[in-house]
């Protein structure tokens, strides 16, 4: 049992005292601790007086006897703040059933009413426990989602490199020249957009290559005409070349048997001529004599020329 003592005041001064028991071991101070005290093995709650000592607590720890963390209460009541704090344990009591010296976090707040305070704590395994919980279920949960993502990224990478590696083949078979070959069925979203524009190039190559193929047979067929026409006109020329050279060669001919058969027969005679002119005359006419055996020497020498 504890006593407790109140003031009663009247008119702002004391008229009297109010006085009372209080049975620590009662249900309305034991199930509020027990159920503060709910988190395993290691966790209690304790009431406690100002110097620390153990009025209840859910420990097997005599009435009055000092706490299990009587230092840290002491402080606690001090400091008149509520406080948690991991603080070592330090009851050698065997009824405590706990080690000295094992690591509690304990939360402290003190009454309004009396120089009394609460005490909840527990070891560091169990007080943590959730946090430890939450921390796995964090990491499963984390690993789970990455090997989702994983999953979803392989599927979508696939799904995004198949069209892609159809695109470059056509682009290669493009590039090698075998444009007879559609392109597949375009997608949707930038794939699409990328199969259609390579499609359309591809159709306008193959149009520039038959176009060019039909302007390259046209052109060989002009060459071929100009060609043949060319032959032709050097045919008819080498064969008035032929024509022309017989008939200078005709006319050469010509020339020379008048030249021979008429000129040269005539300056023959000329000279022949001449010649009995000069036997003829009188051994005294030197003069003509020499006159006509140069008039001689230039028709042998036109005969010659001839």
């Amino acid at each position: 049992m504890a006593a407790i003592a109140l003031p009663a005041w009247s008119d702002g001064r004391i008229s009297g005292l109010v006085f009372g028991l209080v049975d620590l071991d009662s249900a309305a101070i034991k199930a509020p601790l027990s159920q503060a005290a709910s988190l395993g093995v290691t966790g209690h709650a304790s009431l406690v007086d100002q110097d620390g000592r153990s009025l209840f607590t859910t420990l097997d720890i005599p009435f009055q006897s000092p706490g299990e963390h009587s230092t840290f209460y002491r402080k606690a009541m001090l400091s008149r703040q509520a406080l948690i704090e991991t603080v070592p344990f330090e009851s050698d009591l065997p009824e405590a059933d706990e080690t000295r010296g094992e690591k509690h976090v304990m939360a402290f707040a003190r009454l309004k009413v009396e120089p009394w305070g609460v005490a909840v704590g527990g070891d560091l395994d169990e007080t943590f426990a959730g946090v430890g919980r939450l921390r796995l279920g964090m990491v499963i949960l984390g690993g789970l989602t990455l090997a989702c993502v994983w999953a979803a990224t392989l599927v979508g990478t696939r799904s995004l490199l198949g069209p892609v590696r159809e695109l470059t083949a056509a682009a290669q078979r493009i590039a090698d020249g075998r444009l007879r070959t559609p392109l597949p069925a375009s997608q949707d979203g930038e794939i699409g957009v990328m199969a259609n524009a390579l499609e359309r190039m591809r159709l306008q190559l193959l149009s520039s290559i038959e176009a060019l193929a039909d302007w390259n047979d046209t052109l060989e067929a002009r060459v071929r005409e100009q060609t043949d026409s060319l032959r032709q006109q050097q045919a008819i020329t080498r064969h008035l070349l032929r024509q022309v050279i017989s008939a200078q060669e005709e006319e050469r001919g010509r020339l020379a048997r008048e030249l021979h058969d008429e000129i040269g027969q005539t300056l023959t005679a000329v000279e022949l001529g001449l010649e009995r002119l000069a036997t003829s005359l009188p051994p005294g006419e030197s003069t003509a004599q020499r006159r006509l055996e140069q008039m001689r020497a230039l028709t042998e020498r036109a005969l010659v020329d001839l």
